[in-house]
């Protein structure tokens, strides 16, 4: 509180007491100016002096504050995404060891690392800011086809936990090539006892019209 006539400030700091209030005793007549200098943590300082009067007419004088309440900042969403793993049409089949990529469509930067599958074919990604995502499989493990489906992931207020589900088809096994065997009898004409050494052939593989093996 400061004394318009001397522009100084009159006694020590005022500070409200716990019913909000402060009682200034022994004030000589005289303009004094009001102005609030600080507030507790939850409330907007008020910028507005006051002045007040104290003369012999008008010994007791009450002057107002009011504080706005600072706008609470809400804590920012946080989300969850769940990716389940399994062999196509075999939803207890889970598939552990799956990669994949997670990426933020406003920045386009990769969203955490290593989001690999665990025993359950599954991953759990948490603390994900309120966004768009495109979740890919990037491998798989041996046995399985790659599945290159790029799905869409949303994480909003209303809807802060998702799940996404990947399949994998089984890789064909490819089969053991089949091995035969030719066996070449050279004889005498309608002398099949008078067999006949030291005969040279060729074998000439058709689909390539290359000759097989040697002499």
């Amino acid at each position: 509180m400061i004394d318009q006539q001397t522009g100084k400030q009159v006694g020590d700091k005022l500070v409200t007491d716990n019913n909000g209030q402060i009682v200034k005793k022994d004030l000589p007549a005289g303009d004094y100016q009001i102005k609030q200098v600080s507030v507790t943590d939850g409330y907007i300082l008020n910028p507005n002096s006051q002045t007040v009067k104290i003369s012999k007419e008008n010994s007791t004088v009450t002057a107002k504050f009011v504080n706005d309440l600072k706008p609470v900042t809400p804590e920012p969403v946080k989300g969850q995404l769940t990716i389940i793993n399994h062999e196509k049409g075999q939803p207890s089949k889970l598939i552990a060891g799956s990669k994949f990529e997670l990426v933020d469509q406003s920045t386009g930067q990769q969203v955490a690392e290593n989001l690999v599958t665990d025993k359950n074919g599954q991953i759990v990604q948490s603390n994900l800011p309120v966004g768009d995502y495109q979740l890919n499989q990037v491998s798989v493990p041996v046995g399985y086809v790659l599945n290159t489906e790029t799905q869409a992931v949303k994480i909003s207020k209303e809807t802060p936990k998702v799940t996404m589900e990947f399949t994998n088809d089984v890789k064909p096994e490819t089969p053991e090539p089949i091995k035969g065997q030719l066996t070449i009898i050279n004889h005498e004409t309608n002398q099949p006892t008078k067999l006949i050494a030291n005969s040279e052939f060729e074998l000439i593989d058709q689909s390539t019209g290359k000759q097989v093996g040697n002499k």
